[in-house]
């Protein structure tokens, strides 16, 4: 029954993996701003760490505990997850910096090393008190580690992002609800970590958790915040060729032909007996766009097609 459970869970881990990277690399195409760059970045390395080092420890655990030692296999797999630390350890980074880009102000050079100092000086105490208390298990230092750093740059991330600065990105009740987010992805993913002992099953949900909590940010984003305030911080509106913003912004050519047609101002039954499709057809092209250009109507993507190219 665990067997298929984590089957289920990697599928699903998998798929919010895919996800929460293809939406952030949306949203960082649309409005190309500093703070979406963190973004994709902290989902790269998020998802790196929870393959490589939570994934990839219960696969080996599951390969070698048959014909190795409990005490072995555990020690085996935690230095693998330990190794893995540098990942999510710039996901923290890239997490915190995304949190002060949003709120409207800039990493300074002296709190990218002391955090880099603080989790250097962090990561010798883990590898310590590994190498000095060799009869504890592992995984229980590098529960307590995880509990505590994570939820020490979550917090820290949900305050930071409250703090206006001379030009924020979202207004303050889409960075509240993001703050919110982050204290809930915190809490839920510590009760889980601290009653997991040798409950599998537990262990199953926590990682589910893991994956889950950290597609918040961009399913969040992409499907709820308001970037009306945002000014974009790159170049290259206002004279792009359709060609160019169809490669954007991942349009396809069928997608392209509609965009065209609703441009000209024609309906949804128009386009279908003009193309030759149905209209549910029509309707799902026109769902597809809207997402990937992150407006909500017709209306919004002639704004844009009017404001970003040639047409």
């Amino acid at each position: 029954m665990l067997i298929y459970l984590l089957l289920v869970i990697f599928a699903f881990s998998s798929a919010l993996t895919a996800g929460g990277v293809m939406l952030s690399q949306r949203l960082r195409n649309r409005f190309e701003t500093r703070f979406l760059t963190s973004v994709q970045y902290f989902q790269i390395f998020t998802y790196a760490f929870g393959f490589y080092g939570i994934w990839g420890s219960v696969l080996l655990r599951t390969f070698i505990s048959s014909f190795v030692q409990t005490d072995l296999t555990e020690r085996i797999t935690g230095i693998m997850t330990f190794i893995g630390i540098p990942f999510l350890v710039a996901s923290w980074y890239m997490l915190v910096r995304s949190s002060i880009e949003m709120s409207g102000r800039s990493t300074r050079r002296s709190f990218i090393i002391f955090f880099l100092l603080f989790n250097l000086v962090g990561l010798a105490i883990l590898g310590g008190a590994i190498y000095r208390y060799p009869d504890m298990e592992v995984r229980i230092l590098l529960k307590y580690y995880y509990i505590s750093f994570n939820s020490l740059f979550f917090l820290l991330s949900a305050i930071l992002i409250l703090m206006d600065g001379k030009k924020q990105s979202l207004n303050f009740s889409d960075r509240l609800w993001v703050a919110v987010g982050f204290v809930i992805v915190a809490v839920v993913q510590g009760i889980f970590l601290e009653f997991y002992r040798d409950n599998h099953y537990i262990g199953a949900i926590f990682i589910l958790f893991y994956f889950l909590g950290n597609a918040f940010l961009p399913i969040f984003l992409t499907y709820f915040a308001d970037f009306s305030m945002m000014e974009s911080e790159g170049t290259g509106t206002g004279n792009m060729s359709f060609k160019s913003f169809c490669r954007k912004y991942e349009i396809s050519p069928r997608e392209a032909e509609i965009i065209l047609e609703i441009c000209k101002g024609l309906t949804n039954q128009d386009i279908a007996d003009k193309l030759f499709i149905s209209l549910q057809t029509v309707k799902d092209h026109s769902h597809r766009i809207y997402l990937k250009t992150f407006v909500k109507n017709r209306t919004q993507l002639a704004n844009l097609i009017k404001e970003k190219t040639d047409l």
